[in-house]
């Protein structure tokens, strides 16, 4: 079985899900922070019906590319769906998973991917989600880290939304 996406080579879901519970466990253990940041590319859909799904694929190996050349060597980048990508961020709390996060969304909104018919720019809404006591599964953590991106999205998209116990905040 192989453990990347063939068209990003990043992490599939899978075993960035072993990873994260895997995490959670050290996390736990060690009281140290662990944050979760996952983001939806906007409007990618559009891209597809106006280009072609060869440009939506470049639009996506492109984001891939700019997620690897941002994380560290310690962090886990997953292709978490068709259009959804996850970053385990070990040792990070969620204020500097924020800065991570808002880094990465500002360098792909400014980026212009060309692809084989056109020359396009994406923007994408983010969501972080950090550790807590409470949390003892990684589909508890992958909830309410999504829970956040919807928030991102409701609120207009292309920006980042961090999840709190009481409610996502913008």
């Amino acid at each position: 079985m192989s453990i990347s996406d063939g068209l990003t080579e990043l992490y599939i879901r899978r075993f960035f899900e072993i990873r994260l519970d895997d995490e959670i466990k050290r996390a736990r253990r060690f009281s140290f922070p662990l944050t979760l940041v996952m983001f939806d590319v906007d409007g990618l859909q559009q891209i597809n019906e106006k280009h072609g799904r060869k440009a939506g694929d470049g639009v996506l190996f492109e984001i891939a590319r700019i997620l690897k050349d941002s994380v560290r060597a310690t962090d886990i980048p997953a292709r978490f769906g068709d259009e959804e990508f996850a970053v385990i961020l070990a040792h990070t709390t969620a204020e500097q998973a924020l800065i991570f996060a808002e880094r990465l969304r500002e360098r792909i909104a400014k980026t212009k991917i060309q692809t084989i018919s056109a020359e396009v720019q994406v923007t994408v809404s983010v969501g972080l989600g950090e550790y807590e006591a409470s949390i003892e599964r990684h589909y508890q953590l992958v909830e309410h880290t999504q829970k956040a991106v919807e928030l991102s999205k409701q609120k207009g998209k292309n920006r980042t939304t961090t999840w709190k116990k009481e409610e996502p905040k913008a």
